[in-house]
């Protein structure tokens, strides 16, 4: 599972979306679907669009392009329009299944006004339960995250060693480690260049907005991409229940919105 983070993952809030919500992204691949076909596939298109098979992706230089370099290239609207064919073509077609994890703070905080509460580490907890779940009839699986800062990144390995270590509320240690590969997650920096970081960058912001919509009715920033993105998220790619709910599986909005209208 490639981890990537949106909005703001910092502890403290306002009522400010921007400051408000938290999110982050998995996207789950079977490794040896993603070493034989995603990766290749992945750098075609890349080299396609941007001439450069091993360029790595920056959503937001993808966003709001250089006039320079090889992002420059979205400027031209045809070109553009191209890319985000051949990408969501992609996201269509390719086997992977997506947990996303948001966080309303201002909620959380109104709901438990005495909880030490550490954004980014809730966040990560709540999409290993998850993955736990996916794995438990499936195999075995790790996780990879982009590399933040050195103090972020001791934080992240050390909640990720103390789930392996004690479990969590729901789940058991003994549980936990039997579908974990290692006791250390993989922190990796964007530079490397891995498609499957690269990919969960491309879908975190598009699939946190969807959530947004879906939980807060807010569409504010669900662009005409993420408009796009929401339905291939909705109907295929989140991982579901035996009904094919996505809702508490593949996207978990904190706090549950029961505990927000009432008992």
């Amino acid at each position: 599972m490639f981890i990537d983070d949106t909005g703001d993952v910092s502890n403290s809030t306002t009522n400010l979306p921007q400051n408000r919500f938290a999110s982050i992204t998995g996207v789950i691949f079977e490794r040896d679907y993603l070493f034989s076909t995603f990766e290749p596939g992945f750098r075609k298109l890349v080299g396609r669009h941007f001439g450069d098979e091993n360029l790595v992706l920056h959503r937001r230089k993808m966003v709001k392009p250089p006039k320079q370099g090889p992002f420059s290239v979205l400027h031209d609207q045809t070109k553009r329009d191209a890319w985000d064919r051949g990408c969501l073509d992609m996201m269509t077609r390719a086997a992977y299944t997506v947990i996303t994890v948001s966080l309303d703070k201002v909620a959380y905080y109104y709901h438990h006004p005495k909880a030490k509460l550490d954004v980014y580490e809730t966040l990560i907890q709540n999409s290993l339960e998850r993955y736990f779940y996916f794995l438990r009839h499936r195999g075995i699986g790790d996780v990879i995250v982009e590399a933040q800062n050195p103090g972020t990144d001791q934080a992240i390995a050390e909640r990720y060693r103390d789930v392996y270590d004690n479990g969590t509320e729901h789940i058991s240690a003994d549980k936990i480690q039997s579908v974990l590969s290692s006791r250390e997650i993989n922190i990796e920096s964007k530079s490397k260049g891995y498609p499957g970081l690269q990919f969960a960058d491309l879908m975190a912001r598009p699939s946190f907005a969807h959530c947004r919509a879906v939980y807060m009715k807010d569409t504010s920033d669900l662009t005409a991409f993420a408009r796009n993105i929401a339905p291939i998220l909705e109907d295929y790619k989140f991982y579901r229940d035996k009904d094919g709910n996505p809702d508490r599986y593949g996207r978990v909005w904190r706090p549950p919105l029961k505990k927000l209208n009432g008992p």
